[in-house]
């Protein structure tokens, strides 16, 4: 009975078109030679190539490597974290006057410089190899993140590119937290790829690189929320559970911690129109909608070709665009089996895309740079299969070789200022290469333990990096023209120093109109002759001085007094540092 049954069944499949008996055989496409070793190579040797590539990054890094700090004032923020952590076990902004504890920035990077600070490292030149070392990490898993999805020649090519290219590269000399949070998300990313229900120790990398990864920027939010979605959309319930515990917990108190002691900032800025220009007001739904679109052509047309080559001639933006496209259409081939990564993706540029344009930059981007090069890549060489099979390979290749022949102008470039700025560094400049105007204010910040009191605390456009370059407590200026906010602010912090600097604008738009309205309720203490960066002393009686209001600021430039023995630290200071 069995056996006609089974009969009846083979009978049935064979007069069927399009069933199992009248299949094909499944005709591989005929593969090159070398595109065949390089995937066995590559398979065979996976940690030996992401070795190779990790080291080829830092070869190329210390090639380009330039010994400049960044200049935007965050990295100033993160060692000065690590030293609060290290000399009072707390995470306090030691550089505002009122010693605040820190809500912004999460702490795993400032403990990650404690740490090297500890062992010897020194800011600002030696911190940077800590996160070049970071940045080799991140090439590597991006690399054994694409082999990990069954690419080995796609994984390859893509390394090279990023261990190469001239923006990766530059990213990789700054102390900042962005390159660390790309080498915990690919770590993360590459973990997951192939996590099975039952493989706890594939689990727990994971895990502790998405907790690192949150911990190092809030900016890790999409990575957390698209790894418990993943986790829940597959079923694996008990890793789920587990990282609501081991993630979601340390999350849930930090932000406890930033509600009880005060907001970051992050969003109440993130709905200005511009963070920098307060007066310009809050965005709407149509602002945001052209902040999106914005966003959008700036990453396409700028932000990725500087990454990728190290500028962003037209032709360049012109491969950008279509790298972009591309890796919408191969994303869009791989959502249907999404892991955790595919689902990171849009959540991530989403949130990039709705910044404000002021905060938009290439470092934002790293952390998805790996994924878009592998989504373009993908849906190119389908394409390339699809129209050309027997030359799809070579496509890719040339491809590859396009991308490095661009970038090799930019490599050069780099290599040249980094060789000239490392031997002004060598014969004495601490700060090279950083321009007039930074030279100008960084000098005034080495200058003040010599010319202010040790309790002295200085208003400035970039306070903490005075502080972290001369130690003065600082605070910043108020984002107002109105004389009240300033004084206001300065008594509240006890200020009675200013800096009337050079550095993109807002001491002109902000500080110029109070010095004019009320001239005398400042004195001058130094000038410097090359750019004109001020330093000013606030006179305890500044609430007495008259407001000569908006007409004083169509009027001829006042005279300033120059400042007593009072504002400095001795009078031989004030001798020998006063003027000029």
């Amino acid at each position: 009975m069995a056996r006609r049954r089974s009969n009846r069944v083979a009978s049935r499949q064979a007069a069927r078109p399009g069933r199992i008996a009248d299949r094909q055989p499944t005709v591989r496409r005929p593969r090159s030679v070398l595109e065949h070793s390089l995937r066995r190579f590559v398979r065979r040797r996976p940690l030996l190539i992401a070795a190779a590539l990790a080291a080829l990054h830092i070869t190329f890094a210390l090639i380009t490597f330039a010994p400049q700090p960044h200049t935007g004032g965050d990295n100033a923020a993160y060692i000065t974290l690590a030293q609060s952590m290290l000399e009072s076990g707390t995470y306090t902004e030691l550089w505002d006057p009122a010693l605040p504890p820190h809500t912004k920035y999460p702490p795993a990077f400032p403990a990650i410089l404690a740490i090297a600070i500890a062992i010897g490292l020194k800011p600002w030149v030696q911190l940077k190899l800590v996160v070049l070392a970071l940045s080799a990490t991140a090439v590597a898993f991006s690399f054994l993140w694409i082999r990990a999805r069954r690419r080995a020649v796609l994984a390859l090519g893509i390394g090279i590119l990023l261990a190469v290219a001239p923006g990766v590269l530059r990213e990789g000399r700054w102390i900042l937290s962005d390159v660390p949070f790309w080498a915990f998300t690919m770590i993360g990313l590459w973990a997951f790829e192939r996590l099975r229900r039952d493989d706890w120790t594939r689990f727990a990398i994971a895990a502790a690189a998405l907790i690192l990864a949150y911990f190092t920027r809030s900016a890790g939010l999409p990575l957390l929320i698209a790894a418990f979605a993943w986790l829940g959309w597959r079923g694996h319930w008990r890793q789920l559970a587990a990282l609501a515990v081991l993630a979601g917990v340390p999350a849930l108190l930090w932000w406890l911690r930033a509600r009880s002691l005060g907001p970051s900032g992050y969003v109440s800025e993130f709905w200005l129109v511009d963070p920098y220009t307060p007066a310009m007001g809050r965005i709407g739904l149509v602002d945001l909608l052209q902040r999106i679109v914005q966003n959008d052509w700036k990453y396409m047309s700028w932000h990725m070709p500087v990454l990728l080559t190290g500028g962003a001639a037209g032709g360049v933006v012109a491969i950008s665009v279509m790298t972009f496209l591309l890796a919408l259409a191969g994303w869009v081939r791989r959502v249907r089996m999404a892991r955790v990564a595919d689902l990171f993706v849009p959540l991530y540029i989403g949130l990039i895309f709705v910044w404000p344009e002021v905060w938009s930059g290439e470092r934002f981007l790293l952390p998805v740079l790996p994924l878009i090069l592998y989504y373009a890549a993908d849906a190119l060489l389908a394409g390339l299969r699809r129209l050309v099979p027997a030359y799809a390979f070579a496509g890719g290749a040339a491809t590859l070789a396009l991308f490095v022949l661009l970038a090799l102008p930019g490599i050069a470039e780099a290599a040249r200022i980094g060789r000239a700025c490392t031997a002004l560094y060598q014969a004495g400049d601490r700060i090279p290469c950083v321009g007039a105007v930074w030279d100008d204010f960084f000098g005034l910040a080495e200058d003040a333990p010599h010319m202010l009191p040790d309790d002295a605390v200085v208003l400035s456009r970039k306070p903490r990096l005075f502080y972290a370059l001369g130690g003065h407590r600082s605070s910043i200026y108020p984002f107002s023209q109105d004389p009240g906010q300033f004084f206001a602010t300065a008594d509240s912090v006890g200020a009675r120093y200013v800096i009337f600097d050079q550095l993109g604008g807002t001491a002109d738009a902000y500080l110029r109109p109070v010095l004019m309205r009320k001239p005398q309720a400042f004195c001058i203490m130094r000038v410097t002759p090359a750019t004109g960066t001020m330093l000013f002393g606030i006179r305890p009686d500044h609430t007495a001085v008259p407001d000569a209001g908006q007409a004083a600021l169509s009027a001829p430039p006042p005279a300033f007094a120059f400042c007593d023995a009072g504002y400095w630290r001795s009078p031989e200071a004030m001798r020998t540092m006063g003027g000029n």
